[in-house]
């Protein structure tokens, strides 16, 4: 399945059309470069007998959070950190904390390399205050992109964190 949609985006121009389209175009390709790392996941557990069929199920865009009475208190939320602003949780978890996704170290078309990454520590400041009781960071060694397994450094971010405010698991 990851293969067909490799071929499918690469082949149509898809793309090279977003990548020109400037910071969206950009935002989308990451969309699709996700897209197809669950389509290799889903290629691993299937040992690459699944259909795109049901690839498409199991990505049903049903949630359960959907359903009505999810305001229940004892639920998990997941929200980007834009929409998380004002908010509290008592147990907040920060996944994807690798340099190059967290901050993105992506250059933004006419913002300089210092500014792009200080937006990204204040947005990381946002996403750490939302935590009321604790806060989890978690990175991956290795991650999967475009079909391919990267080696990922934990991001800075974690770095500039003051020993004295980890507890257990450092």
């Amino acid at each position: 399945v990851a293969e067909v949609m490799i071929q499918v985006i690469e082949r149509s121009g898809l793309r090279a059309a977003l990548e020109a389209t400037g910071e969206e175009g950009i935002d989308r390709v990451r969309n699709l470069a996700e897209l197809v790392t669950m389509a290799s996941d889903f290629d691993e557990d299937t040992g690459g007998e699944g259909t795109l069929s049901e690839f498409d199920e199991r990505c049903s865009l049903y949630a359960p959070a959907d359903k009505e009475g999810a305001e229940d208190e004892d639920a998990v939320t997941l929200m980007t950190i834009h929409a998380a602003k004002g908010l509290e949780f008592a147990v907040v978890f920060m996944s994807g904390m690798e340099d190059g996704l967290f901050p993105s170290l992506r250059g933004r078309e006419g913002v300089s390399d210092v500014l792009e990454l200080e937006e990204e520590r204040r947005l990381a400041y946002v996403a750490i205050t939302r935590a009321k009781e604790r806060l989890v960071m978690t990175h991956a060694r290795t991650r999967r992109v475009w079909g391919s397994i990267m080696f990922q450094e934990r991001s800075r971010f974690i770095d500039d964190i003051p020993d004295a405010c980890f507890g257990e698991g450092g």
